[in-house]
């Protein structure tokens, strides 16, 4: 019987043209599936192109790794890339609870300790990325990253945008502890959000770099 282990999803949010070196170094490390995505480090959708131009586009990077395995590897990404230093990125984990692969069946489902940083993530029907973001900053949050669908999946596909020009979007905003309820409260009552328009839901998040000015870490 292989030994339970703890998996973890990482998340490394660097500048763009980065994420495929933050791969190749994931391999290097033994953790061979990894996926590469567009994001913009913005609080509002109308400096999306103003950020293109100025280089705030960012390349959005997810793995799954055993937890041992991650916390060396954020480690080592952090060193490696500068994160921590001003618009040198963030990378964090957090814990993965259920998995449905054969394959990892082996993985421990029990919750761990809770952290002081949590990750919100909204996923709404096209085109509310600047309400969502404008009700979080008025709750507190002091920035998001909104992920660009770059698919070419039929608009019929997805969750909320279903007869609709573009797919979902969705907002990903890291916040303090005791923050992320007011701020997914706001986001809620702001936006209109119903089960035909949206789904926010929170995640406990460790081995954290590059948030010292917005989580108020040592």
């Amino acid at each position: 019987m292989p030994k339970n282990v703890e998996l973890d999803h990482i998340t490394i949010i660097v500048p763009q043209g980065q994420g495929e070196e933050v791969l190749k170094m994931a391999k290097q490390k033994g953790i061979m599936n990894g996926t590469v995505s567009k994001g913009l480090g913005t609080a509002n959708q109308l400096l999306m192109k103003e950020f293109e131009k100025h280089g705030r586009v960012r390349d959005f990077v997810s793995l799954v790794a055993a937890t041992d395995l991650a916390e060396i590897f954020l480690k080592k990404v952090a060193e490696e890339f500068g994160i921590g230093k001003p618009a040198h990125g963030i990378a964090y984990a957090v814990n993965v609870n259920e998995v449905y692969a054969e394959r990892l069946s082996n993985v421990k489902t029990e919750d761990r300790n809770e952290s002081d940083v949590q990750v919100i993530t909204a996923i709404f029907r096209n085109g509310n990325a600047d309400r969502v973001m404008d009700a979080a900053r008025a709750a507190g949050a002091t920035g998001g990253t909104i992920l660009e669908d770059q698919s070419t999946v039929d608009p019929e596909m997805s969750l909320f945008s279903k007869g609709t020009n573009g797919n979902d979007e969705i907002v990903l905003i890291i916040a303090r502890k005791e923050k992320a309820g007011d701020i997914m409260d706001a986001i809620r009552n702001n936006t209109g959000l119903d089960r035909t328009t949206g789904v926010i839901y929170v995640q406990d998040a460790h081995f954290v770099y590059g948030l010292k000015k917005y989580v108020g870490q040592d």
